[in-house]
């Protein structure tokens, strides 16, 4: 009976030691070097997912990835939510929020890192439609809050004056309302070419039109072409269709020197851009230096990227010197 008392003893005294909390020295020690990242949508985090094994262990690095809710529910986490450190959004969310007053002085709080790839507004439409202005009174898919497209649709159709109605529909299933007759047209955002719209047959019988930016949104959207190489299907070689893109960002907030996290970004963006260059693999569309309307670049970014820039020359020259 002795024996199981000083048994029970024994085993709370460990339990007791493993459930003690983490000296704050360990706790901060760890905490320079694991970058919590929340995607916005499951395409996103797939990404992610790639990103996080080439970014692991680069400067001591361990990314933690993680699932949003949709680029502004993504967007607002990253401010509200302790452990997130870093957010993969469509850069239009940041306008978006900040038109509809989602977040007091939200210019002033995030910043972003490097821009990844162009994400593509695409709008399909069937027969008959052949402008934004014909969408007046119409059905467009222009997805649920949770998607990329739905911020594109709230800013073409609200912007422009256009009345219509809207669908939640996103992905593969807006097209199919288009194609079955349930919608007019479909708004999609994404790294072209959509596989949604690739995979349509020469008969499908819809098409894409042309999106300029409208007034005001100039500063939010770049220019871009899809051309016949992106849909052969959809778009005449002789014709490239004309449209808008946002871009896929990688944001943190906007930490100035000084403050705990700074370093931390300069860290997590040093790493980012090697694991980037080393896996870029002629992305031509991959610029670690390019800007992103409406977005500040974090000076600890700005740092690691020239200390990025130097240590490349410095390898580039010793390779050529052997």
């Amino acid at each position: 009976m002795q024996g199981v008392k000083y048994a029970v003893a024994w085993f709370v005294v460990v339990l007791c030691l493993l459930l003690a909390p983490i000296p704050l020295s360990r706790a901060a020690s760890s905490d320079d070097t694991v970058v919590g990242v929340l995607a916005a949508t499951p395409d996103e985090l797939t990404l992610l997912l790639r990103l996080s094994n080439a970014v692991d262990h680069e400067n001591g690095l361990r990314i933690v990835p993680m699932a949003g809710k949709g680029p502004v529910q993504t967007l607002t986490d990253l401010f509200y939510i302790r452990g997130v450190d870093a957010v993969l959004v469509p850069s239009d969310t940041l306008a978006f929020m900040e038109r509809n007053g989602l977040l007091d002085n939200i210019g002033s709080k995030f910043a972003f890192v490097v821009r990844l790839f162009p994400l593509d507004v695409h709008v399909v439409a069937r027969t008959g439609i052949d402008s934004l202005a014909d969408l007046d009174g119409k059905i467009v898919a222009a997805g649920p809050s949770a998607s990329a497209s739905y911020v594109a649709g709230q800013f073409l159709l609200g912007t422009t004056g256009i009345s219509a109605k809207t669908i939640e529909a996103d992905g593969e299933a807006a097209v199919r309302a288009v194609a079955d007759g349930n919608a007019d047209a479909a708004i999609l955002v994404g790294r072209k070419p959509l596989s949604e719209l690739k995979s349509l047959g020469a008969d499908s019988a819809l098409h894409l039109i042309d999106v300029a930016a409208p007034e005001g949104l100039q500063d939010i959207y770049a220019p871009s072409l899809v051309t016949h190489d992106d849909y052969p299907q959809l778009v005449e070689a002789a014709r490239p269709v004309e449209t808008i893109s946002a871009a896929l960002v990688v944001a943190v907030l906007d930490r100035q020197r000084g403050m705990p996290q700074y370093a931390k970004v300069q860290r997590f963006a040093d790493g980012l851009f090697t694991a980037l260059q080393r896996g870029s693999g002629g992305d031509a569309s991959l610029n670690l230096a390019a800007s992103v309307p409406g977005w500040n670049r974090h000076p600890a970014v700005v740092e690691a990227l020239k200390s990025h820039a130097e240590k490349l020359q410095a390898a580039t020259q010793t390779n050529a010197e052997n």
